[in-house]
């Protein structure tokens, strides 16, 4: 008789507490929630440009992401991974500026010395120059929104972890 209570006593205790624990699981999850569209970070490209988002905010990254630096700034690891991006994406813009001009100025001397034909290997030579240019400027590019997208993954990380409040 006594084994009896104890079992129903037990099932009594677990018919309350599964449903108490569940409920305090799904606030847990919740404030999670909340955490995370509150105070993570997503990057953000349409046709006008790249920018991210925080708090339901679209926000402008800055010249070379430096608005975006700001945002990262409580973690230390995301902060070297965006000034990673920075670096790639000055290059690259450096680059492209090489590049650019280097087609303009074989256009422009091509309208202009129209008369010696045989310099046209000099023309076709600074425009593959400017591809090949373009080309490698467009590949640090892609580096500086990959290291962009890292030092995002990682800030976001370090705010559902508790490292970042």
């Amino acid at each position: 008789m006594r084994n009896f209570w104890k079992i129903k006593l037990s099932l009594v205790f677990l018919l309350i507490a599964i449903p108490c624990s569940s409920i305090l699981a799904q606030e847990d999850k919740n404030e999670l929630l909340n955490i995370y569209d509150r105070e993570t970070i997503y990057l953000y490209h349409d046709f006008t440009g790249n920018w991210f988002v925080t708090n339901a905010q679209i926000l402008p990254l800055g010249r070379f992401g430096s608005n975006l630096r700001e945002e990262l700034a409580g973690s230390n690891y995301a902060v070297e991974e965006m000034d990673k991006a920075r670096t790639y994406s000055k290059i690259g813009t450096a680059i492209d500026i090489i590049a650019t001009t280097i087609a303009v100025t074989s256009t422009v001397l091509e309208i202009i010395d129209v008369k010696y034909s045989h310099k046209r290997g000099v023309y076709v030579s600074m425009v593959i120059s400017s591809v090949v240019l373009g080309i490698v400027s467009k590949g640090f590019q892609q580096s500086s929104v990959a290291a962009m997208s890292r030092a995002v993954w990682i800030y976001n990380r370090d705010v559902l972890s508790g490292k970042i409040r």
